[in-house]
């Protein structure tokens, strides 16, 4: 029997996080037709009401969830991420942890399934014959830095993959593919600092073998080419990732954000991660498509 499984993963040492976890399973499972099996990655600083919240929707939806701790074999300086966790590396260890299904597909928690049935996405996985399925980055090249950095490390930013929603076939997996983590510190160890660690590793490691799929299955919600501003229903039928630091439990009002909320209910204590006593409304900056001003509007 085949076997379609989610994967999560999520790094909460503020015990804030969750909630975007929370919202992503929500969303994938209100649409899916055939519920997958979920897993859920920590690095152990999940909290026990967010471990709750997010079997209780697996529960409802009719899904089987598992949560799994990570421990990492070798000491990481979690500085050595930038502004990413060490959980973002989790997704490396997909290969060898799911070795027994067929295809697997990982989710960012900052995801929204918003009209898609993630069907769709393990149909498109079983069909190719690529070893991961994946959407281009529309905006990796807009940065003068990110181009540079890419550049160095030998990367097209035209062929260049963003790694918030990927698909990986088992079956056209490579031996080495289940070192895929071990390795990703050694290479760190060898470059340096750059952008996107673990997304950059992963393009150079599956450079040739990796299939580009529809971007209405990573659309990135952002300020880049007003993203935050299309009518509503532009936002209908796509998985909606809200890259960047402007995102909803931020504060961050747009109509980008409507998506996000429509789901909200599922999860009550979302309201708990908003980080800032202001709501904070986005508008477009006249003459520049990639930049947003923001109005402060506090409550009462």
């Amino acid at each position: 029997m085949a076997i379609n499984a989610v994967v999560f993963a999520i790094s909460d040492r503020l015990g804030t996080y969750w909630p975007y976890t929370a919202l992503a399973l929500a969303s994938m499972l209100s649409h899916a037709t055939d519920k997958p099996q979920v897993s859920v990655l920590h690095d152990g600083s999940l909290t026990p009401q967010g471990a709750a919240r997010l079997n209780e929707i697996a529960d409802r939806a009719g899904a089987s969830l598992t949560v799994l701790e990570v421990k990492l074999s070798q000491s990481v300086d979690i500085k050595d991420f930038g502004a990413y966790t060490v959980a973002s590396s989790f997704r490396l260890l997909i290969p060898s942890l799911f070795q027994a299904d067929d295809a697997v597909l990982y989710l960012d928690s900052d995801v929204i399934v918003h009209g898609v049935d993630v069907q769709e996405l393990f149909t498109i996985i079983r069909e190719g014959k690529a070893a991961l399925v994946a959407v281009r980055d529309p905006f990796i090249r807009v940065s003068a830095s990110h181009r540079q950095g890419l550049e160095k490390l030998g990367l097209d930013p035209h062929q260049y993959f963003n790694s918030g929603v990927l698909g990986f076939s088992m079956p056209q997996r490579e031996a080495a593919d289940a070192s895929l983590l071990q390795d990703f510190f050694a290479w760190y160890r060898s470059v340096g600092t750059c952008h996107h660690p673990d997304q950059d590793f992963l393009n150079l490691k599956f450079r040739d073998r990796w299939t580009a799929v529809d971007e209405r299955f990573n659309f990135q919600v952002s300020i880049h080419e007003r993203r935050m501003f299309l009518p509503p229903q532009a936002y209908f039928g796509k998985i909606l990732h809200y890259a960047g630091k402007a995102k909803p439990l931020g504060g961050y009002l747009a109509p980008g954000s409507i998506p996000f909320w429509s789901y909200a209910s599922q999860v009550p204590e979302c309201l708990m991660g908003l980080e800032h006593p202001a709501f904070r409304y986005l508008m477009p900056e006249i003459g520049n498509e990639h930049a947003a001003k923001v109005l402060a509007i506090k409550p009462r």
